[in-house]
């Protein structure tokens, strides 16, 4: 009888102990959000105001290359390559604030079939409308002068919560319209109480719910991330 209770006990309170813990993962994904647009200021400013970019200007193209330029503004030194970036392995890319506590290694190993070959940030990502590549993939690397409205411009944040073919969505947020694969649809995840959270263009952070960053343009609405930077 006394097990019986216990069980009925546990039962009630497990939807609430879940509640909690996920209200908790969203409140340490804030805190990292705020780091990484602290550390996004901070390089804009030692940049004479140039954002970062999402893809490597090398030959592989890899993603996540914002993590790695933003990497010593949050204290992420040494272990560098030939151009003076944290290397692409480094563990540190994937770890504390470039993971989005919410993110598990189920999540990614149900995609690719494993965790280990993930690199530079798990679950954020820049914004590939405001810097895709330089030189080759526009748009190009900008400065935060030609963002309009920048407080009102998500730069980086969660990404989709699902990806098939490739990683790449794990640390890229992709425009809306890009559906075909091995681009993720929709583009943007619900992982926090059915939003996400991001950063704007003046480093604050803010959570949004997927529906509001997927709408359809229309008359006064406000395009946080789907346009180019001057408009809207």
């Amino acid at each position: 009888m006394v097990i019986a209770i216990i069980a009925i006990l546990a039962a009630m309170l497990l939807p609430a102990l879940n509640k909690a813990r996920a209200r908790s993962k969203a409140i340490a994904c804030t805190a990292n959000c705020k780091q990484l647009g602290t550390a996004l200021i901070s390089y804009t400013m030692d940049k004479a105001g140039y954002l970062t970019v999402s893809l490597s200007p090398d030959s592989t193209a890899r993603s996540g290359f914002w993590s790695r330029e933003l990497a010593p503004y949050v204290g992420i030194t040494g272990n560098l390559d030939a151009v003076g970036l944290v290397k692409y392995s480094d563990s540190r890319l994937v770890s504390g604030v470039f993971r989005c506590p919410s993110y598990t290694d189920e999540m990614i190993v149900a995609a690719t079939g494993t965790a280990d070959s993930i690199y530079c940030a798990i679950g954020y990502g820049w914004n590939q409308q405001m810097g895709a590549r330089d030189h080759t993939n526009s748009p190009f690397r900008m400065k935060i002068q030609k963002v309009r409205h920048p407080s009102r411009k998500v730069m980086l944040g969660d990404t989709t919560d699902w990806f098939k073919s490739t990683s790449n969505a794990l640390r890229t947020i992709y425009p809306e319209s890009t559906y075909s694969e091995p681009y993720p649809n929709p583009c943007i995840g619900n992982r926090h109480s059915g939003g996400v959270n991001m950063v704007l263009g003046d480093g604050h952070v803010e959570w949004f719910q997927q529906s509001v960053l997927r709408a359809a343009p229309g008359p006064g609405m406000d395009q946080k991330w789907r346009f180019m930077p001057a408009m809207n």
